[in-house]
C-alpha cells in the first residue's frame, strides 16, 4: 500500500511538471509533426497556473523524498534482533531501485521547470 501511494505521488509530480511544458512545445510539436495548431491552443490556460503546478509537483517530490529515507532512517536504526524476530527480510536491491527512481524522477522534473522558466 505504502508503495503504491509513493508511486501515486512520483506520478502526480512528473504530471504537475510535465503540464506547463505542454503549454510552450504542444504548439511548436503539432506544427513541427502535423499542423494541429488548433487542438494545441486549447492549453494557452496552464500557462498562467504554471506556477501552481510547479509547486504541487515539489511539494510531492519532497514527500516522497521525506517518505523514502524517513523508512530507510527508522529500518537502519532497528537492531537484527528484531528483524529476525518478525521473520522479515530486508530488500536491499529493491529499496535500491527504488532511489534511484526517485533521483532520476526529481531529476527530470527540475529539467522541465527549468526549460520552461528558460523560454519565457
Amino acid at each position: 500500500m505504502e508503495k503504491l501511494r509513493n508511486m501515486t505521488l512520483l506520478g502526480a509530480s512528473l504530471f504537475t511538471a510535465g503540464l506547463p511544458f505542454f503549454c510552450c512545445w504542444t504548439p511548436t510539436i503539432l506544427i513541427g509533426l502535423a499542423g494541429f495548431m488548433g487542438l494545441s491552443s486549447g492549453l494557452e490556460w496552464l500557462h498562467p497556473v504554471r506556477p501552481y503546478l510547479n509547486g504541487i509537483s515539489f511539494l510531492t517530490l519532497g514527500i516522497i523524498h521525506y517518505r523514502a529515507y524517513r523508512n530507510s532512517r527508522v529500518t537502519g536504526s532497528k537492531n537484527n534482533k528484531d528483524l529476525s524476530d518478525c521473520g522479515c527480510k530486508q530488500n536491499t536491491q529493491s529499496t535500491t531501485n527504488n532511489k534511484w527512481i526517485l533521483w532520476t524522477i526529481t531529476f527530470f522534473v527540475i529539467i522541465i521547470t527549468f526549460i520552461n522558466y528558460l523560454i519565457d
